[in-house]
């Protein structure tokens, strides 16, 4: 009978030993990961033959002075200061609902594949990658309005006479 109570008390120290170790485990390598500092944004870009475009659709609001814009193409790479070499909103924020445009002549040509990533300096975080074809807008064509329906002067004659 005693050797029923040792094993059923030497099972259930075993079982708390491996709680005990697991638990530390976890604590420790829990413990080592740091809460992410980096900012969210949701943000488009626009490339044309002749511009370069960011727009702030949702996120968080950044300072201009803490972004850099990098434009690969064709094997060359561009960087742009996002506050310096572009337009941006009424402050020095990029907010929601904010474009950024490039200021001067886009680096690259009609045709380039165009990689456009948006870089949160103090994080050293990609907050954006899009790659595009450069391609000349068309326009799209405006319907032409309906023609208008002339009423012919027999069926008018003809509705006032009761015959139609």
């Amino acid at each position: 009978m005693n050797r029923a109570q040792s094993e059923a008390v030497g099972t259930v120290l075993l079982l708390t030993m491996v709680v005990i170790g697991v638990s530390v485990v976890g604590y420790v390598a829990l413990g080592a990961i740091e809460p992410d500092d980096s900012p969210a944004v949701d943000v488009k870009s626009t490339v044309t033959d002749s511009t370069l475009a960011l727009t702030h659709w949702s996120g968080d609001s950044l300072p201009g002075d803490d972004l850099t814009v990098v434009v690969r193409y064709g094997g060359s790479e561009e960087r742009y200061d996002f506050a310096t070499d572009g337009s941006y909103g009424a402050d020095a924020t990029f907010d929601p609902g904010d474009e950024w445009r490039l200021d001067g002549a886009v680096p690259y040509a009609v045709g380039d594949r165009v990689e456009v990533r948006l870089i949160h300096d103090p994080s050293n975080t990609v907050l954006f990658r899009g790659r595009r074809v450069a391609a000349t807008p068309t326009p799209t064509a405006t319907p032409a309005p309906p023609a208008a329906v002339v009423p012919d002067k027999n069926d008018m004659m003809r509705r006032d006479e009761g015959l139609a």
